[in-house]
């Protein structure tokens, strides 16, 4: 009987040896790979006793190995395993989609009641939301549309022969396709589910023809009858489309696209560009053993589409996610295997390079041709394991972004709804004087908003023209070197076009290769410089921050103003003078921004802005197309420039002297590239998208000042009765509220991707870190660890998990959402735990944190029996110092109009350097309390922290926070809990305790218990305690009065020195 192989460290397959019972370490599948020469292929094969018999040569000893270790090792994947997972993948999209489709449905529900408002009471509402977001009621059923839509292809593109068909085949795991060098040049291939296995072919006339296989009948061989190459390759094809159906049932959810070879004709990207439309999933095969890597220029040409391209029927909403794409390098096998790295580093910066938001991680290297191989002998290779997994991580991505797109529409028309409501509901809260007075004030606001965005448009127009003259100046230079003269004027055997063909085709081979050459050198020289490379990045910072702090910061502050929001002051990063933190490699996040289609704009620099979607403006998808197809449009651009001017050349004159025809033609073509406007117009061609850019913000900037002016115009000449927004608005304020509440739940839980991979995420399991760090009535923060994402990285990094109680539904989402968003823009304040980024433990959505050690309970707690086991009181100033970095963290927060929330010693942390770090962060608001009919059974608990008024259903304000500073105070000087020593179980107890304005005791000898014993330090402190938590707000001290007044002197509560709140303390302090 055969032993049994077993895994060592780092999954090696080991196995046991002959006589001593040693065991041999065997190589991976990639190390097997990697062996070049037949000598070291053929010991390794003796030395695992596999026999030789029958191979030729080294690919076939490398094969046998490669099957011997799948054998013995046992993989997990199996060949058909991809078809189960993309159904699951479907099934999971179907739920979603419904969800969303329910949404939409009541919405767009009321939606129709707003138009029944128009007729019925003469309302402008819908008029007004109808110029805010065009034709919404034809917008609704475009998106019901896409969450009802049964189309969902697999679509498989790439460049010629490089191996699509082949790498259907192994996902489908069986032979359907024809996979020979001259099949599928210009047809597209259809696999879809059919009862019979049967080929509808399309002709170009529109008609169709059915042809049902019989028993027997090669699907293959009967294939290649119809879309194999025939003659002269530009002539179209009699085939354009075949549908190949087969009674397989994953078909039935999905349909698999085989497109012909990318850039080669117009009519194919086109077609190409519509499937995109609707992809489950976009892979893109390269020919790898191409000289020169991938064809970035047919690439480019797909992408220069891609970018622009719309759903059918409405301008303004992307239809495809670079990122969700998949590339496969295929024939990995036929490149020398010294030259792989280079090869694979060259590919991935090209891709970058031309599209523009892809990574490493969407880049498959692999061999169609060897996974065929091991699949017919019931095994998956390695490298197509691992393009499944990439599969299986990168669908999901893509099915997210079909269903965000529909979720981000109905989010901006939600968002501006709520705004128009609010402001009319406002108004039945406001005098005619009051309106007028607002009128004019918001009207005087807009107009110099207008002139504000007209100076911001001079000044990156200004940027953009400066960038043009610079390339312009400095590609002259070097267009006019001898170097780049002799580049253009050296031809070799294998450089020159083969006369062959008619007049025209010789023509265009000629002017093909001249176009390629100057095409060359202007890629060189951007691979050498990076200039616009470099530009994109600066000009996207600029656009962005100028749009964000200049624009829509004064925007938003404005129409706050009209609908009666407060709006929060955020100031960049870059002001705050704190260096980022560096992060880690996988967490980085791309300067390249998602404008509008991901949930914010991050820039990782130094001057991070956020612009989420709830911004005012929305810009149409052209702007997205700007900032991503950046770097596309250039060389696309060049070839025609340079063609268009050229005129036909007699063919016999370049057969008498090809080099020197070339040489001549070349050089001509140059010097006139240079002296003509041919040359601006490729550099504005590589900066047309920030010129586009530019019109669409010119364009929608004044567009959404107007439609604000025209509200608040309507508003003040709207003469109705008050009564008429309480009846009508307020209703369906709240109702669409609560609609909007419900799409933010359904995108935390479903659709939000998180910045930090979940998989990489965990809890710290070391037995000191039992329990939480900190732990209040909304969430607690537990120590975890972010887990290297590749061997051989550097160990964990500690991290701190905060999780909310609880599941995030439409009643607490928006204070989920509001955190996380306002941790991103705060600058990092010293006494403010710092964000690392969102992710998600299991199903629970988490925030995860720079580490912190301990709460500030414990660590108060650690300092009195350090003392105590000296026999001796905590120092004062240690005790002052703590408490005095939790204010000054308070007073930034407050200075922002922000709220700590839910503030106690429990809450608050401790880093390992002793500074005390704030956890929470919101806005002023309505804190959550237990439903009224179970005060009475509800434990007291973390209630105890709240101020009278919250208690009473007030609003958490900046004063909230000093009353819960006053319990913290107390409970340093005493280390007891607040409330300890009184019979208080329940909150309806608390409430009714507090509300009477009765507090913990407070002897006024500090020998009666306190830590403090000092009495002139005892009498600062329990002074300024008091004045804390004062039963009215206004009679509190803010954070900033508590850092001038804990410094004063006293030697006693009743002394006249006391000169802060003197007389409130005396009249309402109250000893128990």
């Amino acid at each position: 009987m055969a032993e049994a192989a077993s895994k060592g460290p780092g999954n090696e397959v080991t196995l046991p040896t002959e006589g001593a019972g040693d065991e041999m370490t065997l190589p991976s599948e990639e190390e097997v790979d990697e062996i070049d020469k037949l000598a070291k292929a053929v010991k390794l094969a003796k030395k695992m006793n596999l026999s030789l018999k029958g191979l030729k040569g080294l690919n076939d000893i490398k094969h046998r190995l490669k099957l011997h270790l799948l054998e013995k090792a046992g993989k997990s994947r199996k060949p058909g395993e991809v078809i189960n997972m993309v159904t699951e993948m479907r099934s999971r999209d179907e739920e979603r989609r419904e969800h969303l489709l329910g949404l939409l449905q009541e919405v767009e529900k009321r939606a129709m009641g707003l138009m029944m408002m128009k007729q019925e009471l003469d309302d402008q509402l819908a008029d007004q939301l109808d110029r805010n977001v065009p034709n919404f009621m034809a917008k609704f059923k475009l998106h019901k549309e896409r969450m009802t839509s049964r189309k969902c292809p697999i679509l498989v593109a790439g460049e010629t022969s490089a191996g699509k068909s082949s790498l259907i085949n192994l996902l489908l795991d069986e032979e359907v396709l024809p996979t020979s060098h001259l099949s599928n040049t210009y047809t597209i291939c259809e696999i879809r589910y059919g009862d019979v296995r049967t080929i509808k072919l399309h002709r170009r006339d529109g008609t169709c023809e059915d042809r049902v296989l019989e028993e027997g009948d090669s699907l293959v061989d009967l294939l290649k009858k119809y879309v194999e190459e025939k003659g002269d390759r530009d002539q179209p094809t009699d085939y354009p489309r075949v549908e190949i159906l087969l009674p397989r049932e994953f078909l039935k959810d999905i349909y698999i696209v085989d497109s012909p070879g990318i850039g080669e004709k117009e009519e194919i990207t086109k077609q190409v560009k519509e499937y995109l439309t609707e992809a489950f999933a976009f892979i893109y095969v390269i020919k790898s053993d191409n000289a020169g890597g991938v064809q970035t220029d047919r690439l480019q040409a797909l992408l220069k589409e891609v970018a622009t391209m719309k759903t059918s029927g409405t301008e303004d909403i992307p239809a495809f996610s670079v990122k969700t794409a998949i590339f496969v390098c295929n024939k990995w096998d036929q490149v020398p295997i010294a030259e792989r790295k280079l090869v694979k580093e060259d590919t991935i910066r090209k891709l970058q390079a031309c599209w523009s938001g892809s990574s490493d991680r969407q880049v498959f290297c692999m061999s169609t041709a060897e996974a065929q191989r091991l699949r017919d002998q019931g095994h998956v290779s390695a490298d197509f394991s691992r393009f499944l997994d990439g599969l299986e991580r990168l669908i999901p991505e893509s099915l997210n972004w079909r269903i965000e797109v529909s979720y981000r529409w109905l989010d901006y028309f939600l968002s501006r709804t709520i705004y128009h409501l609010r402001a009319y509901v406002q108004q039945g809260e406001q005098s005619r004087d009051e309106r007028k007075a607002k009128f004019e004030l918001v009207k005087s606001r807009l107009h110099a908003l207008g002139d504000q965005a007209d100076d911001v448009m001079k000044m990156l127009r200004s940027n953009v023209d400066s960038c043009v003259d610079v390339a312009m100046q400095s590609l002259r230079e070097h267009l006019t070197s001898d170097q780049v003269k002799r580049t253009v004027t050296t031809w070799t055997e294998a450089d020159l076009p083969k006369v062959e063909g008619t007049l025209n085709i010789m023509v265009k081979k000629i002017k093909t290769a001249i176009s390629q050459r100057i095409q060359g050198v202007l890629s060189d020289w951007e691979k050498d410089q990076a200039f616009f490379s470099r530009q994109r990045e600066v000009l996207i910072e600029l656009f962005a921050t100028a749009f964000r702090t200049k624009i829509e910061r004064n925007l938003l502050d404005i129409e706050g103003t009209i609908d009666g929001t407060a709006v929060v002051p955020m100031e960049p990063a870059a002001d705050c003078g704190v260096e980022e933190e560096e992060e880690t490699t996988d967490q980085k996040r791309s300067k390249l921004p998602q404008l509008f289609i991901e949930p914010h704009l991050r820039l990782n620099t130094a001057g991070k802005v956020t612009l989420g979607v709830t911004s005012p403006i929305w810009l149409p998808i052209g702007v997205v197309a700007a900032f991503f197809g950046l770097s596309v449009y250039g060389i696309v651009e060049l070839k025609r420039i340079v063609e268009r001017s050229r005129e036909d050349k007699e063919v016999n004159t370049y057969q008498q002297d090809k080099y020197g025809y070339l040489s001549r033609m070349a050089l001509k073509e140059l010097e006139q590239f240079v002296r003509s406007n041919e040359l601006r117009d490729y550099v504005r061609s590589q900066l047309k998208p920030a010129y586009y850019c530019l019109e669409q913000l010119q364009e929608v900037v004044p567009k959404q000042i107007q439609l604000d002016l025209d509200l608040v115009r309507d508003l003040n000449e709207d003469a109705r009765d008050e009564k008429v927004y309480t009846i009508y608005y307020s209703p369906l304020l709240q109702v669409m509220d609560n609609f909007h509440r419900r799409l933010k739940a359904f995108w935390v839980q479903e659709l939000w991707a998180p910045d930090i991979d979940p998989q990489t995420v965990a809890f710290a399991t070391r037995d000191v870190y039992e329990g939480p760090i900190c732990s209040g009535l909304r969430a607690e923060l537990k120590r975890g660890e972010l887990l290297p994402q590749e061997v051989g990285s550097a160990g964990a990094k500690p991290v701190t998990i905060k999780l909310f109680r609880g599941k995030i539904t439409h009643r607490n989402v928006m204070e989920f959402l509001q955190e996380e968003d306002i941790f991103r823009k705060v600058k990092k304040h010293l006494n403010l735990i710092h964000l690392t980024g969102f992710s998600r433990i299991g199903h629970l959505p988490c925030l995860v944190f720079t580490p912190v050690v301990t709460d500030l309970r414990t660590r108060i707690s650690d300092i009195h029996q350090s003392a105590l086991m000296k026999n001796a009181y905590a120092p004062y100033d240690v005790l002052l110092g703590t408490m005095m970095q939790v204010v000054n963290g308070l007073e930034y927060l407050h200075s922002k109009g922000l709220v700590h929330l839910d503030l106690s010693l429990s809450t608050v942390a401790v880093d390992s350097d002793n500074v005390v770090k704030l956890t929470n962060i919101g806005k002023p608001r309505e804190a959550s309390l237990p439903h009224q009919g179970s005060f009475d059974t509800t434990e007291a608990g973390g209630y105890v922290y709240l101020a009278p008024e919250v208690l009473r259903g007030q609003d958490y304000v900046t004063e909230s926070d000093m009353y819960a500073v006053g319990l913290m105070m107390w409970e340093i000087c005493y280390t007891g809990t607040a409330y300890v020593d009184e019979d208080i179980r329940t909150f309806s107890e608390l409430k009714d305790f507090v509300c009477s304005n009765r507090r913990p005791k407070t002897p006024e000898d500090p020998s009666e218990g306190a830590y403090i014993r000092e009495p002139r330090d005892y009498n600062k402190w329990t002074a300024v305690m008091a004045c804390c938590w004062a039963s009215e707000p206004e009679s509190r001290l803010t954070a900033s009065c508590w850092k001038e007044n804990i410094n004063k002197t006293g030697d006693s509560r009743s002394s006249s020195r006391l000169s802060f709140h003197d007389e409130h303390f005396q009249a309402n302090y109250v000893v128990l």
